[in-house]
């Protein structure tokens, strides 16, 4: 059986890698220096008729029956809006790593290889570290995987979401799951992050966002849902470390796991529709969904 402290470090290691979508976005989805962005003056030029195309990676690698496992697939853009296709492209870079990396962010082949090489490299080693220390041992337990996918979900004429999801298991009671998107405005390539709101405190989103928790914990009572969060205060809800992102019904809210409830609960999540985000939202957003 593994030492507790070795799990604990080898989750901590395959977590960094695999869960780079789970981090809070600036509000102004600013990226780094080496990331594309978008210029206003050529917003005119945007044919928003055109869809981006996405080319599928997949790299994985199995062994010994399946118990070291890693699965990474990943939509990349091929072609679209060439403004839209650089932000998208430079978003999937940072999220895999190679954005400070010596890679030609055209080639989704090489921008993918780079978080997969590193990811499989630090497992493998430390798969093999733990093996070790078993004596070479099966104990018909440990096991190891990391699966991630990255993938358009949602397309308009003037949005685009890109979803990012997986799950990672480094030996312990359960595997660690992480889900999230990034939502971007196809006419000038912007993500679309907390700043679509016109106030992230006022009581009416507040108001939003626990009524979408009683309805995904199926509780009618404020006081209920109170007994259910796990160190969080229901009159003082915090928005999800992950942005909200736009789906066809709506603007879709989703906390990780252990966020503000145990494990059992899963990752709580909800969608706002449309049609009650008209006081919530700015309006150059509002256009957007109309």
């Amino acid at each position: 059986m593994m030492k507790a402290d070795k799990i604990i470090a080898l989750a901590a290691v395959v977590g960094r890698a695999a869960m780079t979508s789970c981090g809070k976005k600036s509000a102004d989805g600013a990226q780094s220096d080496s990331i594309i962005v978008a210029e206003t003056d050529s917003v005119a030029e945007v044919d928003l008729s055109v869809p981006v195309v996405m080319d599928t990676i997949a790299l994985k690698y199995s062994c010994d029956d399946g118990r070291f496992l890693v699965d990474v697939k990943v939509q990349y853009p091929l072609t679209g809006p060439d403004v839209l296709v650089d932000s998208l492209r430079a978003y999937i870079a940072q999220e895999l790593g190679a954005s400070n990396k010596k890679v030609d962010l055209r080639d989704g082949d090489a921008v993918v290889r780079v978080y997969y090489d590193s990811l499989l490299t630090n497992m493998k080693a430390e798969y093999d570290d733990m093996r070790e220390e078993l004596g070479g041992e099966d104990d018909g337990f440990f096991s190891m995987s990391d699966e991630r996918t990255i993938a358009k979900s949602y397309e308009t004429e003037k949005i685009i979401t890109i979803e990012d999801c997986g799950s990672v298991y480094a030996g312990g009671a359960h595997p660690l799951s992480f889900a999230g998107a990034a939502s971007f405005d196809r006419r000038t390539g912007k993500r679309l992050g907390t700043w679509i709101f016109k106030n992230l405190k006022s009581k009416e989103l507040r108001n939003e966002i626990l009524r979408g928790l009683r309805e995904y914990f199926e509780v009618k009572k404020n006081e209920e849902l109170a007994d259910i969060l796990l160190g969080v205060d229901y009159r003082n809800i915090p928005m999800p470390s992950t942005d909200p992102y736009f789906l066809k019904d709506g603007l879709v809210f989703i906390y990780g796991q252990y966020e503000i409830a145990p494990y059992a609960c899963g990752m709580p999540q909800f969608t706002i529709p449309y049609s009650r985000l008209e006081p919530l939202l700015k309006e150059e957003v509002l256009e957007l969904v109309k």
